[in-house]
């Protein structure tokens, strides 16, 4: 599994969720690191597809190293209210020049059909030389009204806290936490997903 400074990438994200919004309002922008600059678009993969994924390999019977998922599986994730077919979530970063704002986005396809899309506005802080955590808020377009995405089921706001950090000049390893704040109470999904993805840097 990657690491930066030291942490696996889950570690980070949990530091990136709890620190973000105290870290706002952190010291002056003189005395903070320059931070990972640059724009990148990457492949996202959903907590629940990477969860289904670390289970196989401890159920009973997978332990000669035959796990009981598939590569392919990675963009397949059917639910009972979506399309059954292969499924594709990207997501971007758009680095305004001399800002600490960041425009981002995510979108949800099936079969290379827009499903939902997610545009964001992110404010970010630097934590290392190529590292950093940002908070922001979003708002998810649905195509289809309750049909489960892992961008939500229906159009609402939504927040968003993360970390992203460049392992080499290109590549960008990156993960964060999306609220709903539009969430049924009947509605059995959870109201925050988890993500993480890397992507390449330009």
């Amino acid at each position: 599994m990657k690491s930066v400074l030291g942490l696996p990438l889950p570690s980070l994200i949990g530091f990136g969720l709890a620190i973000a919004p105290s870290m706002l309002l952190a010291q002056p922008a003189s005395a903070q690191p320059q931070g990972m600059q640059g724009s990148y678009v990457g492949v996202t993969v959903d907590s629940s597809k990477t969860n289904e994924m670390l289970q196989s390999f401890i159920e009973p019977g997978t332990w000669d190293g035959s796990p009981t998922w598939s590569p392919a599986e990675l963009w397949q994730e059917p639910t009972e209210t979506s399309s059954v077919g292969v499924e594709n979530q990207f997501q971007g970063r758009l680095d305004l020049p001399n800002s600490k704002i960041s425009a981002r986005g995510s979108v949800f396809l099936v079969d290379k059909e827009v499903k939902a899309v997610m545009p964001m506005l992110s404010y970010d802080l630097a934590v290392s030389g190529n590292t950093n955590i940002y908070a922001g808020a979003g708002y998810t377009f649905v195509k289809t009204p309750e049909q489960a995405t892992p961008l939500g089921d229906r159009n609402g706001v939504v927040l968003t806290t993360g970390v992203e950090a460049a392992v080499s000049d290109g590549i960008v390893i990156y993960g964060d936490a999306k609220l709903r704040l539009n969430r049924d109470r009947a509605d059995t999904n959870p109201p925050v997903r988890v993500q993480v993805g890397a992507g390449y840097r330009f």
